[in-house]
């Protein structure tokens, strides 16, 4: 009863949401995939239009530039590149995800008019006002954020970092942002970065893969936290709708009135409200299947000649752990398409 329920209220609430702006593929090199709403991998073409909720995949020689509105990310090679939507403060709110790779974008200066844009990873979220920046994902789940243009404030744990012309900083898993540091144009290399990211988990796994169910431990309290809100929402939102049924077809008019002023905002409060339980079961899922699964495929590939070993044995513990409360605490919001 309960997945009825989600798959009615997701469909309610891409009626208020989605984007305002079209979403497309510019440019393609190489070897690029689309997921779609529906769990459908298919290849991607120059023009194809994305969608809230579609997930961009580059392969080891792809490249991808998509332009929203006047916002151009331009993908790199092995990137995993998600488009969601939140509501942050009653306001409805783009959110980019590079969940695994690295990302370069440029956004004009955004309108009152305009949603905001927000890119977030797997361990920082970053709020963004007319910028040049990128975005690097690591093997662990850990972010870099370096700014070239503008300003860019980076947030984890509740602290927040402003980086501006030429600022970096680093996010470790369920850790506070960094302290900033001085990065020239054209001298971070990414993949020194993520090579040191890998060997960080193959040296120590535990840490590692605590670092990741801490992270998903803050997707599940803030999941929590936007559920009951919008639970709360969704049953004023039914007994104002009962209401409707006591007006008479001589107060049409008046039951018109009450639609416009007291559902109608109740509708649009809800269905931002289900946008955040989305977002954070979405990005759950994705740091359990782009983070999470290629960190055990590294670890038991690494392991394979001593499975018996402890270390391997405490990572596949925690391993075992997260998966326990994925399945509890997150399946319960997702629908089968996701999965």
């Amino acid at each position: 009863m309960k997945k009825v329920i989600l798959l009615c209220l997701l469909l309610m609430s891409l009626v208020y949401s989605g984007f305002c702006q079209d979403a497309y593929i510019d440019y393609l090199e190489g070897e690029v995939f689309i997921r779609d709403t529906r769990g459908f991998m298919t290849e991607a073409f120059k023009d194809d239009e994305l969608d809230i909720g579609y997930t961009v995949l580059s392969g080891p020689d792809g490249l991808a530039e998509i332009y929203y509105g006047n916002t151009l990310i331009r993908m790199d090679s092995n990137t995993v590149f998600q488009l969601l939507d939140a509501q942050e403060a009653g306001k409805k709110t783009s959110v980019f995800s590079c969940v695994v790779g690295s990302v370069l974008l440029k956004v004009e200066s955004i309108t009152e008019d305009q949603l905001d844009v927000r890119i977030n990873t797997p361990s920082a979220n970053c709020g963004v006002r007319g910028t040049v920046f990128r975005v690097f994902s690591g093997a662990d789940g850990s972010s870099l954020v370096a700014v070239e243009e503008g300003v860019v404030e980076v947030e984890s744990k509740g602290v927040t970092v402003a980086l501006e012309v030429e600022e970096g900083v680093e996010v470790i898993p369920g850790e506070t942002p960094g302290e900033k540091f001085t990065v020239l144009r054209g001298e971070l290399d990414f993949s020194a970065w993520d090579d040191k990211k890998f060997s960080d988990v193959l040296d120590n796994p535990l840490t590692a893969v605590m670092r990741v169910e801490t992270r998903l431990n803050d997707f599940i309290e803030k999941l929590k936290t936007n559920f009951n809100a919008y639970t709360d929402s969704f049953n004023r939102l039914t007994k104002e709708r009962e209401k409707l049924f006591g007006f008479t077809e001589e107060q049409k008019k008046e039951k018109n009135e009450f639609y416009k002023s007291t559902i109608l905002p109740l509708e649009v409060e809800t269905s931002n409200l289900f946008l955040n339980v989305r977002y954070y079961a979405l990005s759950a899922l994705s740091l359990r299947r782009y983070v999470l699964g290629r960190m055990y495929i590294m670890i038991k590939t690494n392991s394979i000649k001593n499975i018996e070993n402890q270390v391997y044995r405490d990572f596949l513990a925690v391993y075992r752990r997260i998966l326990s409360l994925f399945e509890t605490e997150i399946v319960p919001h997702l629908v089968e398409a996701d999965i």
